[in-house]
């Protein structure tokens, strides 16, 4: 099933609840960023590079 993430916020509950693993490297890097993306603490940029990574990672991509 694709679905569009449109942001950390999104990126961030795909990662949560929808996620087929969580205990790699990427997820967790992905989730961090996501985190701090959200709270304005870190950057979007940095947040969405991380998740393709995590995404790469977990063969979600599509």
């Amino acid at each position: 099933m694709r679905e569009r993430i449109g942001g950390p916020d999104a990126a961030l509950s795909a990662l949560l609840h929808r996620w087929p693993t969580g205990n790699n490297s990427e997820y967790l890097a992905a989730k961090r960023h996501c985190m701090n993306a959200v709270s304005q603490h870190g950057s979007p940029a940095l947040a969405r590079s991380a998740f393709v990574e995590a995404a790469a990672a977990a063969k979600v991509l599509a």
